[in-house]
């Protein structure tokens, strides 16, 4: 599995099951540009190995879909807890 690298602005690496994971999450709420920018944002870095930058809109919506997934998955493997909550912070408003 390759590592996706996201730029927000500090670098975040998550696995590329994570990465799916978030897509499907943000997926749900496609409806909204945030969140709809944010899954392809992260679909392209699947694909070519690259840093990627978020605009804050997709920052914004992938900082409420992780805090939501943290807190709906107790049962996270602490690796994965690790980066999670570090996209988390990451993705907070400044």
């Amino acid at each position: 599995m390759s590592p996706v690298m996201l730029v927000i602005p500090r670098r975040v690496q998550l696995t590329e099951s994570e990465a799916r994971e978030l897509m499907k999450r943000l997926d749900v709420l496609a409806h909204e540009r945030g969140p709809a920018n944010a899954s392809s944002r992260i679909q392209y870095a699947l694909t070519d190995d690259k840093e990627h930058a978020l605009t804050a809109t997709e920052a914004a919506a992938i900082h409420a879909v992780v805090a939501t997934w943290i807190g709906e998955d107790p049962d996270l493997e602490p690796a994965a807890r690790d980066r999670l909550e570090r996209l988390h912070r990451a993705t907070a408003p400044i």
